[in-house]
């Protein structure tokens, strides 16, 4: 079952999505503790194509929501 994340700007509020394909219960580590879950790697995955984006390391430049195919909230950080 895919799941669908929201990433969300602090600083502007503006928030896009993104559509994975796995199971939040394998990927979800991921977001929360493991690769995704620094403001590095959200920045990169917040930007468009060829869009320039702030690459600080941190962990409040950008907050996440994530939600099952049926709307179902799996996960929500502060602030989102």
């Amino acid at each position: 079952m895919s799941y669908t994340v929201y990433i969300k700007q602090s600083t502007t509020g503006l928030v896009r999505t993104r559509v994975e394909a796995d199971e939040w219960d394998a990927d979800g580590p991921l977001w929360t503790s493991g690769n995704r879950a620094c403001d590095c790697a959200r920045a990169l995955l917040f930007a468009h194509a060829g869009e320039k984006v702030e690459h600080i390391c941190g962990g409040k430049a950008y907050v996440i929501r994530v939600t099952s195919p049926d709307g179902e909230e799996l996960y929500s950080e502060d602030d989102f």
